[in-house]
């Protein structure tokens, strides 16, 4: 990487989604999961990278989205931080929903239980 290519700015909001993990709550009831992955990336004609959050969402009848992208200026990432997910991807399993954040070893459990996998992201 060169010298001129700048990495973001530290953001300890942007950080809990490296390998994060909330859980999907609507009404009171457990409905899913959203596993997120915290990467960077840069516009042909910026010379800093920006975060770039990945998301899979895995809902509690075994329905699963892989590969659900938020980048700057957020969309996902801002309703997590808020406390809500809007899930707007599909038919049948519509937001919003609350969300709680996990402990790392609770999240990393999960991953393993839900077979997320890096690759997935």
């Amino acid at each position: 990487m060169g010298k001129w290519l700048r990495e973001p700015e530290p953001d300890p909001d942007i950080e809990r989604f490296r390998e994060g993990m909330v859980a999907l709550y609507r009404d009171g009831e457990h409905a899913g999961y959203v596993a997120t992955s915290l990467s960077t990336f840069m516009t042909p004609f910026s010379r800093q990278k920006q975060w770039w959050v990945w998301l899979v969402v895995v809902f509690n009848d075994g329905t699963r989205h892989n590969k659900i992208e938020d980048y700057p200026p957020w969309t996902y990432v801002r309703e997590m931080l808020d406390g809500h997910f809007d899930w707007q991807q599909s038919t049948t399993e519509t937001g919003p929903y609350d969300v709680i954040w996990l402990p790392s070893e609770e999240s990393q459990r999960l991953r393993a239980e839900l077979n997320i996998q890096p690759e997935d992201f």
